[in-house]
């Protein structure tokens, strides 16, 4: 009898001969925590959540972390992620998933999202369109190291946002990302590594980025090979703004990237981009 449990933290973490499990007889309607639940069960190939009564859990990170030969999660059902408010590294490294339904993923009560689609290898196409991030403060490397071509962030509202470094990092298969205005950058401190190694990336439009909060920018662009331009960024506050463009070396015109020097900044200079014609 499960029903006054309230974690199940790492209940099978690590089961990396666990081929099957059935959820079906578990009834954990108190379960507040189940932070690592499946994390490193690498021999599952399917797992049906959809039986789980999780309306009351706010802890799911780390759920599937690294089961690296998941194929199929169904979720739906009973499970709830409504009142979840920390999601991050959720499906991380699931390198054989091919789809995630996220019209069953409710982040609206997530504060953080990093990592959570970070190197889904067999997944080429996301759509984040339902996601609610309106609270998430968190969203570090949420799709480093993906397949994805086109990533579209146009729903995304983000007015708690603080970190977003490392947001796409080695995505090398990267093409396009789509911004908008309601992903607000005002309260994002750090920034660091956010493009790093996206080899496929041609031009950057930051347009409604506001960079004024931003203090760490350190290797934003780094070996970016292909891309050729940048509009609008501002460098002016980041106390790091280290190797920002090193490797970036097909930049068409990089005076336009104009570097206007900061008198006792100590010699560091800033960045005003506006480049893309």
């Amino acid at each position: 009898d499960m029903s006054n449990v309230t974690s199940m933290r790492s209940m099978f973490r690590g089961c990396n001969s666990l081929l099957s499990i059935d959820l079906s007889d578990m009834n954990i309607p108190n379960v507040i925590d189940m932070g690592n639940l499946f994390s490193e069960c690498s021999s599952l190939t399917s797992i049906d959540v959809s039986v789980l009564d999780t309306s009351n859990v706010e802890y799911m990170y780390n759920l599937f972390y690294k089961c690296t030969l998941l194929e199929t999660i169904t979720l739906g059902g009973l499970f709830d992620s409504s009142n979840a408010i920390s999601t991050e590294y959720m499906f991380y490294e699931c390198t054989s998933l091919t789809s995630i339904d996220m019209s069953q993923i409710d982040t609206s009560s997530s504060e953080n999202v990093s990592g959570m689609f970070a190197y889904l290898d067999a997944m080429t196409t996301i759509d984040v369109s339902s996601m609610d991030v309106s609270k998430v403060k968190y969203m570090y490397d949420i799709f480093a190291g993906s397949s994805f071509v086109t990533i579209d962030l146009s729903t995304f509202n983000t007015p708690l946002l603080e970190d977003m470094s490392g947001m796409f990092n080695y995505s090398e298969l990267l093409e396009n990302i789509i911004f908008s205005s309601s992903l607000d950058t005002s309260n994002v401190e750090y920034m660091s590594y956010a493009f790093e190694g996206c080899v496929s990336l041609v031009s950057m439009d930051l347009s409604d980025f506001d960079f004024s909060s931003v203090l760490d920018l350190g290797s934003l662009f780094e070996d970016c090979i292909l891309l050729e331009c940048i509009t609008n960024i501002d460098s002016r506050n980041a106390t790091d703004r280290d190797d920002m463009f090193d490797g970036c070396t097909a930049l068409i015109n990089p005076i336009d990237l104009e570097v206007i020097d900061i008198e006792g900044s100590g010699g560091d200079d800033y960045v005003n981009g506006n480049a893309c014609p």
